[in-house]
């Protein structure tokens, strides 16, 4: 397993990456399907923003004695993260991701569980942003 830092660092770099990738998004291709599958680049980030809300309950559950390990339904998970942010401008979509990143930087700590997330999500995000770069074009 990752140590904490590396993970952390790993994070953050991934999604600096993807919010400097977006800054000045064309605005023609911003909700335009194709991005990833179906998705537009928008709805890329919805999803993103969905994980990292799911990693704070998950996170906050742990903390408060519940170590259960949900099973997910991904394409469900996703569909509804995306469904709940669509009414949600390109701004908002934005703002909605900074704050959930911000978030969970200020509630994570030197965790296992944490630690873990971090990974996936990182992970997620730098695949997320190969497919937003090469869809820029």
């Amino acid at each position: 397993m990752t140590d904490y830092q590396t993970a952390h660092a790993r994070f953050k770099q991934a999604y600096d990456k993807l919010l400097s990738s977006v800054a000045n998004y064309p605005a023609e291709r911003r909700e335009l399907a194709g991005a990833c599958g179906t998705w537009s680049v928008k709805q890329i980030l919805a999803h993103c923003s969905g994980w990292i809300r799911e990693a704070i309950t998950r996170y906050e559950a742990y903390l408060n004695g519940d170590t259960s390990r949900p099973r997910y339904d991904f394409d469900t998970f996703n569909a509804a993260s995306v469904d709940s942010r669509a009414a949600m401008d390109w701004d908002g979509t934005i703002s909605d991701l900074q704050s959930t990143l911000d978030e969970l930087y200020h509630k994570s700590a030197d965790h296992p569980v944490i630690t873990w997330w971090l990974d996936v999500l990182a992970h997620d995000c730098e695949e997320h942003t190969k497919q937003i770069e090469a869809f820029k074009a």
